[in-house]
């Protein structure tokens, strides 16, 4: 992913960064986390990941031109590359498709846009974009009854895990895939 030419991996990465430190923060502070053994071995890991990067740019600062140049190209100066040109217009068409439908939508497969949300809206109309954002709002909060912790932590875990995809969907989704959820 570090020399990907994709901003949308950039940020995908990053939001999977934040919600892994928000995860590492919660089982710090439950004393009655089931994950809570292995946060040493965790920290440990990312102090050593940490250092040796620090070292290598210390030693060799050059190594790492390649990689500040593509985050630079990619994520810094996207908004004067072509991509972000074309997919933008992809964007705009999509919206007019949902206003010119009098927010109705123009059908699944009609609309081709770079956001998933607005693919969404422009393909199914106000209607079927409730429904669908709806649908993943109530599972992303939704907690199992009865259930021991161990589910519930799976549970929250395996939600949270879909966070940086429909991120990720925001930037670059370009058809109204519903299969997410």
């Amino acid at each position: 992913t570090m020399l990907s030419a994709s901003s949308t991996a950039y940020v995908g990465l990053a939001v999977f960064g934040l919600i892994y430190g928000l995860d590492l923060l919660v089982r710090m502070l439950d004393a009655g986390n089931a994950r809570r053994d292995q946060i040493g071995l965790e920290v440990g890991l990312i102090v050593f990941a940490v250092f040796a990067v620090f070292a290598a740019f210390v030693i060799k600062p050059a190594l790492f031109d390649p990689i500040v140049a593509m985050v630079d190209k990619m994520v810094f100066q996207k908004s004067s590359s072509a991509s972000y040109v074309e997919r933008s217009l992809w964007n705009r068409v999509g919206w007019h498709a949902f206003l010119d439908s009098g927010g109705l939508g123009v059908g699944l497969g009609s609309v081709r846009v770079s956001n998933w949300a607005i693919s969404i809206l422009g393909s199914t109309g106000i209607f079927g974009a409730l429904m669908m954002f709806g649908f993943i709002a109530q599972q992303l909060v939704a907690v199992p009854r009865n259930a021991s912790r161990e589910v519930v932590v799976f549970a929250t875990v395996t939600k949270l895990g879909l966070v940086p995809v429909l991120v990720m969907y925001q930037l670059s989704g370009t058809i109204p895939d519903i299969g997410i959820a």
